[in-house]
């Protein structure tokens, strides 16, 4: 009796009566944000859209969490891009007429492309702040940035 007692044990699943256990949750989209530029005197080159998490907006364009090139048509650009990590942006848009990926300035420094960023923030005697352009985060977000030269 023994072996048959053995047999009967061993022809048994072990995973008999159990259930797998449950999925782990998939982590949560990341926020889609979509940008729509406007105001372009021309068609000529692209824009470039930095978007930043932090006070290094606008002028530390290598610290920018996106940076992408965008064709002009019709003097408008869109851009729609996932961020995660920040629950803050701000972006900043470069006319870049000549496609040299640089923004082009006179001999004193006054920038010759045109420029936009959220929340429509102007500069004064400088760059506009990180705290006048800094938008919050969320999913589906839709910003308009109009260019001004």
């Amino acid at each position: 009796m023994p072996l048959a007692l053995l047999l009967t044990l061993l022809s048994q699943s072990p995973d008999a009566g159990t259930q797998a256990p449950p999925a782990p949750a998939a982590a949560p989209a990341a926020p889609s944000i979509t940008v729509r530029i406007s105001g372009f005197k021309s068609d000529l080159g692209k824009a470039w859209v930095l978007v930043f998490k932090d006070d290094a907006f606008p002028t530390k364009r290598d610290q920018a969490i996106v940076s992408r090139f965008v064709p002009i048509v019709g003097g408008k650009a869109t851009l729609t891009f996932d961020v995660t990590g920040t629950e803050e942006i701000a972006i900043a848009v470069i006319h870049d007429e000549n496609d040299n990926a640089k923004l082009d300035t006179n001999f004193i420094g006054i920038p010759n492309e045109g420029l936009g960023s959220t929340r429509d923030a102007k500069g004064f005697m400088g760059p506009p702040k990180w705290k006048d352009a800094k938008v919050r985060v969320s999913n589906g977000l839709t910003l308009d940035v109009p260019i001004r030269y």
